[in-house]
């Protein structure tokens, strides 16, 4: 099983430069199969300041530069068609706090069967400018398929991209401890949350992470992770091989839920 050192890549690759970021995303499932997606994305000032000035730098002078806000309703309409046929942005709300600002956007969905959720946290923060192009890479995604009945079955699928170690993560294993140090200070005030939750109560699932009628398949809290230095390398360096691997690796890890099961069975009833 390679999925799981790989959050940790693409994490630190997009935004560990860039300053605090949290991104929570809920997917809330009604018993007919309908249901809204909650995303909140909070970004620090120093990373709404990086970004600002990567506008300017890529905009195009022959057009007139797009004010910066935290909600790009374009681009949050773009990424419900994305979503699957029949999502529908409803409403977004700014949010303010002492260490930076950011936004909360709802979406409404038709038919979960239907539904993509993207699951990588950096495809959320706003864009850094028209000008600049994205890597083509296979999308991490959740998706879901219901079986309607008493009880009500929602199976959730979590697609991942392979990723290989390579000579240049060798090379990032012995940087030195200066680096290191500093790698650990950046690392501060990143979290990234994923939760389903149901209508109804849970009668039985596989899920590993459950708090009532909520499933967390991911929450990551870098803050408390990297407190644990030794830990945090063994973690982000760490290729389990089996799933029983994995969550040994993952047990009791302080600031790390992560579901190692590839797909998640929730069997529902009324409540």
């Amino acid at each position: 099983m390679k999925v799981y050192s790989r959050f940790f890549v693409v994490s630190l690759v997009a935004l560990v430069a860039a300053g605090c970021l949290e991104v929570t995303t809920t997917v809330k499932v009604k018993p007919d199969g309908s249901g809204t997606v909650e995303e909140t994305v909070i970004m620090g000032k120093s990373m709404i300041d990086q970004i600002k000035s990567l506008q300017s730098q890529f905009q195009d002078p022959s057009q007139k530069q797009k004010p910066f806000s935290v909600i790009d309703k374009d681009e949050l309409n773009k990424r419900a068609l994305q979503m699957g046929p029949g999502v529908k942005l409803v409403s977004t709300e700014k949010i303010a706090k002492r260490w930076g600002e950011g936004y909360k956007a709802v979406y409404s969905f038709k038919d979960v069967n239907t539904l993509k959720v993207q699951q990588d946290p950096g495809k959320k923060a706003p864009s850094m400018g028209q000008g600049m192009q994205e890597e083509e890479k296979k999308e991490e995604v959740m998706t879901f398929r219901m079986t309607k009945g008493k009880p009500a079955t929602l199976d959730i699928m979590i697609t991942q991209r392979e990723w290989e170690r390579d000579t240049t993560e060798q090379e990032t294993e012995e940087a030195d401890s200066a680096s290191e140090a500093m790698m650990m200070e950046m690392l501060k005030g990143l979290r990234f949350t994923s939760i389903v939750e149901v209508h109804g109560d849970i009668k039985e699932t596989n899920a590993s992470f459950r708090d009532g009628s909520k499933i967390t398949l991911v929450d990551v809290d870098f803050e408390k992770l990297v407190a644990d230095k030794e830990k945090f390398k063994q973690v982000s360096k760490a290729q389990p091989k089996t799933l029983e691997e994995a969550k040994m690796l993952f047990k009791d890890v302080p600031g790390l839920k992560f579901e190692t099961n590839q797909t998640v069975t929730v069997k529902t009833g009324t409540r």
